[in-house]
């Protein structure tokens, strides 16, 4: 693992590098993974566990920096900067030309803000792009109006304190806002992938319930883990008392490994 630098919108932005050992000739799958607001790379690295877990099934993963004192993720229309979306796709292009990235398994999943991040890529980048995995932030930004069909795995808490799970105002940068639940957010993306209407409901465990659309558009799949009673957290890693109950029925990190692996770009 080591630290780089970027040249990103006049500014040197920073992220994380975790690429698996061996030197082996296939190109690799990336995932980028954005931290929460006021957070860091080196937190989101340990907490989500993916810089341990995702080169050991074959992964590169890169945790970038958010900007400002709190760090956080432009995911504001009326800021043009940072452009955070340059951020991604500068990344992106390194990554493929210096770390043997393979160019249609590109994925992107944050919590929080960093949810709301990736949730913004999945629209604007899906021609980079082969999945996105929302935690703790799908309904932070507008539903997906253009780009292409895009796999969606999401992870929400119903008792999430900060980003309500049944929309409304969150406070905070978006005070004043109107969210959408977190179910009309996931609907919105199974429209835009054109899914069937009705999703498919089951208990996965005692405390989370999974909810599937299918028969999709160009064979993606959304998808929605509820956790009953969850906070503001990421399902399966430690507890951090400020954020609410944590499940660990569930582990978020393998689940988006494994929903990642069935999907690749084809037009890449």
């Amino acid at each position: 693992t080591t630290t780089e630098t970027i040249p990103v919108d006049r500014a040197i932005r920073s992220y994380r590098l975790a690429i698996p050992a061996g030197r082996g000739t296939q190109r690799r799958p990336l995932i980028l993974n954005f931290h929460g607001y006021g957070s860091t790379a080196v937190e989101q690295a340990f907490y989500s566990q993916l810089e341990s877990k995702g080169p050991a099934r074959g992964f590169v993963v890169a945790t970038p920096q958010g900007t400002g004192t709190p760090a956080f993720w432009n995911i504001l229309p009326q800021l043009p900067h940072p452009d955070d979306v340059a951020l991604a796709t500068t990344i992106i292009d390194r990554l493929e030309v210096t770390s043997c990235v393979d160019p249609s398994r590109v994925y992107v999943t944050g919590i929080s803000n960093g949810g709301g991040l990736t949730s913004e890529l999945g629209c604007r980048l899906t021609r980079q792009l082969a999945a996105i995995a929302p935690v703790a932030g799908v309904n932070l930004v507008a539903g997906c109006s253009r780009g292409l069909p895009i796999s969606v795995l999401v992870f929400h808490g119903n008792a999430d304190p900060t980003v309500p799970y049944r929309g409304g105002d969150p406070g905070g940068l978006l005070r004043s806002e109107q969210l959408p639940s977190v179910p009309q957010a996931v609907a919105t993306w199974a429209e835009h992938d054109r899914c069937m209407a009705k999703p498919v409901v089951r208990q996965v465990s005692v405390h989370v319930v999974r909810t599937d659309y299918s028969r999709c558009a160009s064979g993606v799949q959304v998808q929605l883990y509820t956790i009953e009673g969850g906070g503001h957290t990421w399902p399966g890693a430690l507890d951090v008392a400020r954020l609410g109950p944590v499940t660990h029925e569930i582990n978020a990190a393998d689940l988006m490994i494994t929903f990642f692996s069935h999907f690749r770009r084809p037009a890449a």
